[in-house]
């Protein structure tokens, strides 16, 4: 299975500031399904993060963090396709 996340939001990779430095927040999409390839690594891990600029994962501070963390567990990167495509007609 291979999961796809649009938009890059906050909510799919988000960092807490906490006395120890910076933490992946518990309830993201990411620390979700680190958990889940923890208890079932048989299962395989796979998603896509599809992000655009200037603020990918919308933490403006941590952008180089998230992506390096990203990269570091092997899930994909991905840039959406921004421009209009034309409708096209089907021919029966």
């Amino acid at each position: 299975m291979i999961i796809t996340f649009d938009d890059a939001t906050q909510g799919q990779l988000d960092f807490l500031e906490t006395s120890q430095g910076i933490e992946l927040d518990p309830d993201c999409a990411v620390a979700i399904l680190e958990d889940f390839c923890s208890d079932y690594p048989d299962f395989g891990r796979g998603a896509t993060f599809y992000i655009y600029y200037p603020n990918p994962l919308r933490q403006e501070q941590y952008i180089e963090e998230k992506l390096k963390f990203l990269a570091r567990k092997c899930y994909d990167i991905g840039k959406p396709y921004l421009q209009p495509r034309k409708p096209f007609a089907i021919k029966r």
